[in-house]
């Protein structure tokens, strides 16, 4: 199983979208698109589209870095419901931070980056889909059976889509629109 972000499902966000791209043309739309995925510069500005630590990758690296302790995240659980894999993952080296297997040359966290090989990404003016083609993202994101301990381990969510999210999303196409006044001027 795979895990995409779609832009799609969450009703204050689709709706903060569509009401707010259709006053603008498809390119714009789809550079607003590429700042909601990733630190992306204003047309003609150094200010990026979104808020600094709200775009999909930068919630990502952050839910990585800090096991889910974020500004939109309160923190992954740890693996106390989970004492079996707990203890399979530190005999075999990965540590005992949740998340993160440590010294793997592939880790998760990457996959949510662009030109990584199990990235997904394709921004267009219609829409998005972002995530990670690994099989246990989604897992790891809502929740999964885990077969050692015989419980189902706790969802860690990667990236928060909410009303918070939302709000930055519909301030993202604010700014963009009065960056492109300015630019006329």
């Amino acid at each position: 199983m795979s895990m995409e972000m779609k832009v799609v499902g969450f009703e204050g966000l689709e709706r903060a979208i569509g009401v707010m791209a259709s006053a603008f043309e498809p390119e714009d739309v789809k550079r607003i698109h590429e700042g909601i995925v990733r630190p992306t510069p204003l047309p003609g500005a150094s200010d990026p589209i979104m808020r600094q630590g709200f775009t999909l990758e930068e919630q990502a690296v952050e839910a990585f870095a800090t096991e889910g302790k974020t500004r939109l995240l309160g923190g992954w659980e740890g693996y106390a419901s989970e004492p079996r894999y707990e203890v399979y993952k530190e005999e075999r080296g990965g540590g005992n931070k949740v998340g993160t297997w440590d010294g793997s040359a592939t880790p998760l966290s990457a996959t949510f980056l662009r030109g990584n090989f199990d990235h997904i990404e394709d921004i267009g003016a219609q829409g998005f889909k972002w995530g990670s083609a690994r099989y246990y993202a989604g897992s790891f994101h809502d929740g999964q059976f885990q077969p050692w301990d015989e419980v189902t381990a706790p969802a860690r969510p990667i990236v928060v889509i909410n009303e918070t999210m939302a709000r930055e999303v519909a301030r993202a196409y604010q700014r963009y629109r009065l960056q492109a006044a300015r630019s006329r001027l």
